[in-house]
C-alpha cells in the first residue's frame, strides 16, 4: 500500500509540474502513469481482486466520465485531467476518487476565487487541475 501512494504522489508531481509550466502533460508521461499505475494495482496485496474489483472499476470510470465531459463541453476539462483520474481511480477505488475530486474541485474553487479577487484572473481564466487532484489526495492520505 505505502509502495501506491508513493507511486500516486509522484505521478501527480509530475502532472503537477507539467500542467503548471505548459497546461499540457507529455503524452508518454501519461503512458508511463497508465503503465505505472496497472503494475501499482496489479501488485497491491490490500485489494481481494475477486470481491471487489467493481470498486476500482469504476473508479477508472469516473476519470473516463470526465474525459468524455471534457470532449463534449469543448475542453472545459482537459484529456490529461479524466486520464489521471482514472488512472488514481483504478487504484483508490470509486468511493476515495469521489472524495478526491470534491477536495480537488473545493480547492481549485477557493484558489479560483482568490485569483479574481486580487485581480489576477477572471472567471474565463483556464488554471491546471491537477496539482489540484495532488492536493485531494494529500488530504485523503492525511485523513487515512
Amino acid at each position: 500500500m505505502m509502495l501506491q501512494r508513493i507511486g500516486t504522489v509522484m505521478m501527480l508531481t509530475a502532472g503537477s509540474i507539467w500542467d503548471i509550466r505548459g497546461k499540457r502533460i507529455p503524452a508518454g508521461l501519461l503512458i508511463l502513469d497508465v503503465l505505472a499505475g496497472g503494475i501499482l494495482m496489479a501488485v497491491n496485496r490490500d485489494i481481494d481482486w475477486q470481491k471487489d474489483w467493481y470498486l476500482y472499476v469504476v473508479g477508472i470510470l469516473i476519470g473516463i466520465l470526465l474525459l468524455l465531459i471534457g470532449r463534449f463541453c469543448g475542453g472545459c476539462i482537459g484529456a490529461a485531467d479524466g486520464i489521471m483520474t482514472a488512472i488514481i481511480g483504478g487504484m483508490i477505488g470509486y468511493q476515495n476518487t469521489l472524495l478526491l475530486l470534491m477536495n480537488a474541485i473545493l480547492a481549485a474553487a477557493v484558489f479560483s476565487i482568490f485569483l479574481i479577487a486580487i485581480k489576477k484572473a477572471r472567471r474565463e481564466t483556464a488554471i491546471p487541475f491537477i496539482p489540484f487532484l495532488l492536493l485531494g489526495y494529500l488530504m485523503i492520505l492525511i485523513s487515512i
